[in-house]
């Protein structure tokens, strides 16, 4: 949680500012929910003289507790209200569009694959879910050749993109994904620092692979890596 600096103003004013904001701090900021369910809620009458009008505290704890999941997976860097959106487009289009998604993780070590089977239905889209952590892995279970990952790098838009192909392939879906890159908090090079990750997406007809730079801990690059390739999934079906 960041913290804010205290307005300045009289003691009055500065009440209000603070009591305005206590909700929006609580939910916009990511904490855990146990510390955004104690923190005291302040009169309404405040509310009222700043002008601004707080949801309802009911309301404001039933949307934590239903996204409970979502709160310990991303508290750190990404609220409820960011995340639940995405995943619930993705899930929404997919089905009504029939299509079947493979992925490929590597760096964020299943994660999206966690995130795509969360909702009851799933299974109506999601094939395969593949974490090729090690070169040998890709090498044997993705065939990815190792020439190639010998002469790139498994950190390397050739390893994602045909890392992606061959997802799809195997599993013969619609879409194939996949992510490698660097969470460190060592591995990075000058050519390939720490945060440096490779999304890529498969189609018979599209494929993509961008090239990304995220900064923060191991698990805030990971966390990073799974709402960027969310999006471009997002992006890629909604064509």
């Amino acid at each position: 949680m960041r913290s804010i600096k205290k307005p300045e103003g009289n003691l009055r004013a500065n009440k209000q500012h603070q009591s305005s904001f206590i909700w929006t701090i609580a939910i916009g900021s990511g904490i855990s929910p146990d510390l955004s369910l104690k923190t005291p809620f302040r009169t309404r009458g405040l509310y009222r003289r700043s002008g601004i009008t707080p949801c309802p505290e009911d309301q404001v704890k039933d949307s934590i507790t239903k996204n409970l999941w979502l709160v310990n997976i991303f508290k750190e860097d990404y609220n409820i209200f960011i995340m639940e959106p995405i995943i619930k487009q993705v899930h929404k289009t997919l089905l009504k569009k029939k299509i079947k998604v493979s992925l490929a993780e590597s760096c964020t070590g299943g994660l999206i694959s966690s995130l795509l089977t969360h909702l009851t239905g799933s299974s109506r889209y999601f094939i395969l879910g593949v974490v090729a952590y090690s070169n040998l892995a890709k090498i044997k279970i993705l065939k990815i050749p190792a020439a190639l990952i010998a002469r790139k790098g498994a950190v390397s838009k050739e390893v994602a993109r045909e890392m992606a192909k061959s997802v799809r392939l195997v599993s013969k879906s619609n879409l194939g994904i996949a992510v490698t890159g660097i969470a460190g908090p060592g591995g990075g090079t000058k050519e390939k620092p720490k945060g440096t990750v490779f999304i890529a997406l498969d189609t018979p007809k599209e494929k993509i692979c961008l090239r990304f730079k995220f900064s923060g801990n191991r698990q805030s690059v990971r966390k990073q890596a799974a709402l960027k390739s969310l999006k471009l999934i997002e992006r890629i079906i909604d064509k």
